[in-house]
């Protein structure tokens, strides 16, 4: 059930932020990209977003990068005999540069974001808090041709309101439709990510599938694999994780 229900919170998130889509920025031509995604595991931990974005070409190799993201973060970490459970929506807005080249690209942003954090202890000692926080954001992306069908992808990203920083290194191989021609263009790869704070730290590795829809210009991905999460002085707890994506350039 708590599955569902984030899987709703991104949806709503979704229909939302497609909405706010700027009108001028279509009439302009400007190329646009919507991007939403949702990863959780078996410990009830778990983050979900959405999000659209303008692509100003600014050069030959330039693009400028403009984005407007909602996201809702939720986990829980010990602290002595108490689980504190925190849930956590946000809003980010980013902007930035990435330089593209012919053997793969980097983008880098930076911007602000806004959380309305919910934290509740089982405990009746601990009365449940609410508060907003404002914090930057700073997010590297990039890709590496290996060969013509392997490729090497990086992502890091710093949320100052949450003090949360999610990393994730893949390497991926497309093994289908090899010269673009056809509709579906089928990849496969593996993965391996970093993320937490100081209150709930993880690791995890695993794989992925991904399926472009080339006419459409859809990307569409599944993931899943093993995960480690802790808190401070506290042991590793261990579980599944699983996770899905979609990517549209308009």
């Amino acid at each position: 059930m708590r599955a569902a229900r984030e899987l709703c919170r991104a949806a709503l998130l979704v229909g939302a932020l497609a909405a706010a889509v700027p009108q001028a920025a279509l009439a302009g031509g400007i190329p646009l990209e919507g991007l939403g995604g949702w990863e959780a595991d078996g410990l009830g931990q778990g983050y979900a977003f959405a999000g659209v974005g303008a692509l100003a070409t600014a050069g030959a190799r330039v693009v400028i990068p403009a984005r407007l993201q909602g996201s809702y973060l939720y986990y829980d970490f010990l602290e002595g005999a108490i689980t504190t459970t925190v849930r956590s929506p946000g809003v980010t807005a980013m902007t930035g540069l990435r330089l593209t080249g012919s053997r793969g690209s980097l983008t880098i942003l930076g911007g602000a974001e806004v959380r309305w954090e919910r934290r509740n202890a089982d405990t009746l000692a601990a009365p449940s808090l609410r508060r907003t926080s404002w914090g930057q954001v700073l997010q590297g992306e990039g890709d590496v041709a290996l060969t013509r069908r392997w490729h090497i992808l990086a992502l890091a990203n710093y949320a100052g309101a949450a003090r949360y920083l999610f990393a994730r290194a893949s390497i991926r191989h497309q093994f289908t439709n090899k010269d673009w021609k056809g509709p579906r263009t089928l990849f496969a790869g593996m993965e391996g990510t970093r993320q937490g704070n100081d209150e709930s730290d993880a690791w995890g590795a695993g794989g992925f599938f991904e399926c472009a829809l080339v006419p459409s210009r859809i990307s569409l991905s599944a993931r899943a694999g093993y995960k480690e999460v802790w808190s401070p002085d506290t042991l590793h707890r261990k579980s599944a994780y699983f996770g899905a994506g979609v990517y549209r350039r308009f």
